[in-house]
């Protein structure tokens, strides 16, 4: 038997591999050649043993001691995932001797590395010595988690025997669960369309869109809304492929009315949902079981039109931020059909994916898996120069190995194409909350080709001159800035994108007695400072935060759900100025960590608008075995400020001027330290 300490996803590949089987040994008696129960893991730092005297029934019951207070050990085994239902209950008994501490049973349900169940009897454990009793706990059951664990736990010092465990999916022992019934309605052998959807519409009528609008629209509801879907009785993708080919239909308005009648005739389905569930503290929304269809034909309308209702449904009910986009969502389908159906290559169908992810306005919806006929459109190969948007033009910030060039020189043509055609072409396929992000991204992809070599074009004053560029595949800007120093007048700099796990502490409190301190978040920070950072800059607790989700009972509407508070009493904080610098670099983990820090005393934030994606992402996946990300839960300021396309605002905006490129200056941090010197 393996015994496997402390992390829990050290065996999760192992468990999940585990083949469907109804021969459970919830009783102890299959013994592996070593002598200890088959199929069950140590888990903890404790040794398990098995009894052949103390046992409630049977041959075997299982045993762990423990000497050390300290110390937890844990007896338990992975359920198959493919178990349904609505609450999952664990009974077992269980005998104490000398117990110091607590014992319970064990019953754990992880999805995506997060514990979205758990309980170890901890609000009622059982203690001293105590002779053979039954316990249950019971916990709700998630479709698709990755997996499923039971057990029993010691934490303390004594005895424990645990046997005949038993568990019940919504009150029916597994025990009797047979992989017929199982397997019954199961999406997963539905095959109609593993070859492809059969079907095409050259040039649609004013009708057909119209037909097939209202078709995404009702088909998104109830995959969402409908009770049997929502329990895992349809390939609901499907489902929608067999509607396409009535769209001509005279009937079709009626067929759909009689089609949301029988899927949606039954009260609300209170369980959980096939397609959908929620990380249980952050609640930003898991789509689950959707078909990657990796050997699609972009031909393929049906499987195109799969993509468009697939995303529209998933911004129509889970995106946070649906009515901050920028042309409103309800018009999508009818803008969108068209142009999904004209879309006949994958360049085509990708380019017009992104130009679908655009309109929702947000960073987060980034590009990935996208292959690399998307990254031979934006090039390959980036020359070796860096640039900024500045006083509305292109300019110079950095470069490597290219003779002639100067920093401040604006870039004007790139490979014989005007700079600003470029940018408008580039422009259409770049996803941004704001206009700040938005240059930021088309500056990424401003210098990409996929030739070795490029003409660019230069101005300095009124000189335009040409400079041949090697390009290449290799970055040539490493971001190696350490992670503090200390600069002039008695300042600590502090680089979060730098930051080792947990340094943040000893650096806060090497600077304590510093005039003041300055947190560069220009960049994307590699540790999670939001608490351990802020928590030493605060005298006391204070909130900073709030958040809207949505559930499965009110799919499409968002309610204000959580807080976020950091800090604690604490007479010791750091008491000289903080300083915060931001620009369009600031994003997402970036952002909330700002905002946590806004609420210190003695803060000034310095630089310009940010990113505007600030909060958890979840996965969005598509045909084509593709896949994007939205912002997945609303983060709002205490007094219900937005955050998401607006950014965090600066008390003192400053921007980079060419004059200060041109001097190799970083203008945003001279005036941070302007401002720890004057206070202004």
């Amino acid at each position: 038997m393996k015994k496997i300490f402390y992390l829990i996803f050290a065996i999760s590949s192992l468990l999940r591999s585990q083949e469907i089987n109804s021969e459970y040994n919830l009783d102890f008696e299959k013994l592996t050649l070593e002598g200890m129960p088959q199929d069950w893991f140590e888990w903890g730092s404790l040794s398990c043993a098995v009894d052949t005297v103390n046992k409630i029934s049977g041959r075997y019951s299982i045993s762990i001691t423990s000497t050390d207070k300290t110390k937890f050990g844990s007896v338990a085994y992975s359920l198959p995932t493919y178990l349904k239902g609505k609450e999952i209950t664990l009974e077992g008994f269980i005998k104490t001797k000398n117990v110091i501490g607590q014992v319970g049973l064990l019953l754990r349900i992880d999805k995506n590395n997060d514990a979205i169940e758990f309980d170890n009897m901890s609000l009622s454990p059982v203690t001293g010595t105590t002779d053979w009793k039954k316990y249950k706990i019971t916990k709700p059951l998630h479709n698709g988690a990755d997996a499923v664990y039971v057990g029993g736990i010691i934490s303390g010092t004594g005895k424990v025997w645990f046997d005949n465990f038993n568990v019940l999916i919504d009150g029916e022992s597994i025990l009797d669960y047979s992989e017929k019934v199982l397997s019954l309605n199961n999406p997963d052998n539905d095959t109609r369309f593993s070859n492809g959807s059969n079907f095409y519409l050259d040039s649609p009528s004013k009708k057909q869109i119209d037909n097939l609008e209202k078709l995404g629209i009702l088909w998104g509801f109830l995959k969402y809304k409908s009770p049997y879907v929502a329990q895992g009785n349809y390939n609901f993708d499907y489902e929608l492929l067999e509607k396409l080919a009535f769209i001509d239909n005279d009937s079709f308005e009626y067929d759909l009315e009689k089609w949301k009648e029988s899927l949606m005739n039954t009260p609300p389905y209170l369980g959980s949902h096939y397609y959908l569930d929620f990380m249980k503290f952050s609640l930003n929304p898991i789509f689950e079981n959707e078909v990657v269809f990796p050997n699609m034909k972009f031909n393929d309308d049906g499987l195109k039109l799969i993509a468009l209702f697939r995303y529209w449904a998933c911004i129509e009910y889970l995106f946070p931020y649906k009515d901050m986009t920028d042309s409103g969502w309800k018009g999508i389908l009818s803008k969108y059909i068209p142009k999904f159906l004209a879309a006949d290559d994958e360049l085509s169908y990708k380019l017009l994916l992104i130009e679908l992810f655009k309109e929702t306005g947000d960073s987060h919806a980034a590009l990935y898996d996208l292959g690399k006929c998307i990254d031979e459109y934006f090039g390959l190969y980036e020359a070796p120069i860096e640039i900024k948007f500045i006083e509305n033009q292109v300019v110079v910030s950095n470069f490597r190995g290219v003779d002639g060039v100067k920093l401040g020189d604006e870039v004007i043509a790139f490979d014989n194409e005007d700079i600003i055609n470029r940018i408008a072409r580039i422009k259409k396929y770049t996803i941004a909350s704001n206009g700040a992000s938005e240059n930021r991204d088309v500056l990424r992809k401003l210098l990409c080709t996929n030739k070795d070599n490029v003409i660019i074009r230069f101005k300095r004053k009124n000189e335009i001159y040409e400079v041949k560029v090697k390009t290449g595949s290799i970055k040539y800007f490493v971001d190696n800035k350490p992670s503090h120093m200390e600069l002039a007048e008695d300042v600590g700099y502090i680089y979060p994108a730098s930051l080792k796990r947990n340094e943040i502490t000893e650096i806060i409190k090497k600077y304590k007695n510093k005039k003041g301190l300055i947190f560069d978040f220009r960049c994307y920070p590699s540790d999670n400072i939001v608490y351990t950072a802020s928590e030493l800059l605060l005298p006391a607790r204070k909130e900073f935060a709030q958040f809207t989700a949505t559930d499965l009972q009110n799919l499409g509407q968002f309610r204000f759900k959580n807080t976020a508070s950091t800090g604690h009493e604490n007479p010791d904080y750091y008491k000289g100025k903080v300083v915060v610098l931001i620009d369009e670099q600031t994003q997402s983990n970036a952002e909330f960590t700002v905002m946590a820090f806004q609420v210190i005393p003695n803060v000034k934030i310095i630089g310009s608008q940010t990113a505007g994606a600030d909060g958890d992402v979840s996965k969005i996946i598509l045909p084509g075995n593709i896949y994007t990300m939205m912002s997945g839960i609303g983060v709002y300021y205490p007094n219900y400020g937005p955050t998401q396309r607006i950014g965090i605002i600066p008390d003192i905006k400053v921007f980079p001027t060419k004059k200060g490129i041109m001097q190799n200056k970083d203008e945003i941090l001279e005036r941070a330290l302007l401002y720890i010197k004057y206070n202004n």
